[in-house]
């Protein structure tokens, strides 16, 4: 299956960031949902079921490792691939997000928006 048929969501509270992440994906034909915090992050994920989510740390309402949490308890399985993005990239939160179930970690600082979308094209197999 491409990415255009593959669900994705965006979890990102700062807008340029997530504007310009949604973006970039759409010139790729990959259509994503967004939210822009913890708490929408989790309403959404109630009421689908995505492929991807790319997932922020430090989030409003419910931090990333939080909604991590809730989404591994709705999908135990490796099914929904979580990838955080953020901005910590010490060892420790790095950790903690893969003890949690991440499935990767990318460092917003060091990786472009079209790293972080090229990355979700080999994730999606496009």
């Amino acid at each position: 299956m491409d990415a255009k048929n593959k669900k994705i969501l965006v979890v990102e509270d700062d807008r340029a960031t997530l504007a310009a992440l949604s973006f970039k994906l759409q010139v790729k034909n990959i259509k994503a949902d967004t939210a822009k915090d913890g708490q929408e992050a989790i309403e959404k994920i109630k009421n689908a079921a995505y492929d991807v989510i790319l997932l922020d740390i430090l989030l409003p309402k419910i931090n990333g490792f939080t909604v991590l949490e809730e989404i591994r308890k709705k999908y135990p399985s490796a099914q929904t691939k979580v990838y955080m993005i953020s901005n910590l990239g010490q060892a420790e939160e790095v950790s903690k997000a893969m003890s949690l179930g991440a499935d990767g970690y990318i460092v917003k600082a060091e990786t472009s928006l079209d790293g972080i979308v090229q990355k979700v094209t080999e994730i999606t197999g496009n």
